[in-house]
């Protein structure tokens, strides 16, 4: 039976339960880059971004937080998920939007992210029932 997925941290082992997406809630006619994203992370008191890919309304993918390392974007459930934020989620006038319809190539790359992701090409592993299956390529 499926358990999650599991992250390897020099021997010490991270259940992943959840992929959480987020957007950056920034208004279509605006950017903010990797850079600015974590810029604003630590004025706000973090140590960094806490998401850990962030990607651009070009489909850009970043690893902008090592998956080892627990996020911080949801609280309550950091520890045993990973974070992904995209940018956007804002029109002109700074209304909510749809990343999959105003942005496709940004929402196509969420979806290939996650992909990946659960195919293991981050290097995660599955866990099944008591044993734990190699790690996907």
């Amino acid at each position: 039976m499926y358990e999650g997925l599991i992250v390897r941290i020099s021997g010490f082992m991270r259940k992943i339960h959840l992929i959480v997406i987020h957007c950056s809630a920034t208004r279509a006619d605006k950017e903010l880059t990797a850079f600015d994203l974590d810029t604003m992370h630590r004025r706000r008191g973090f140590n960094g971004t806490g998401y850990h890919y962030y990607i651009r309304k070009d489909g850009t993918t970043h690893l902008t937080r090592p998956v080892e390392r627990i996020g911080a974007h949801a609280k309550g459930f950091n520890a045993e998920s990973i974070g992904i934020c995209y940018e956007g989620g804002l029109d002109c006038r700074g209304r909510r939007i749809s990343c999959k319809r105003d942005f496709p190539v940004a929402g196509c790359a969420v979806i290939a992210t996650c992909r990946r992701i659960a195919m293991g090409t981050v290097r995660l592993s599955r866990r099944s029932g008591s044993r734990r299956a190699r790690a996907l390529r």
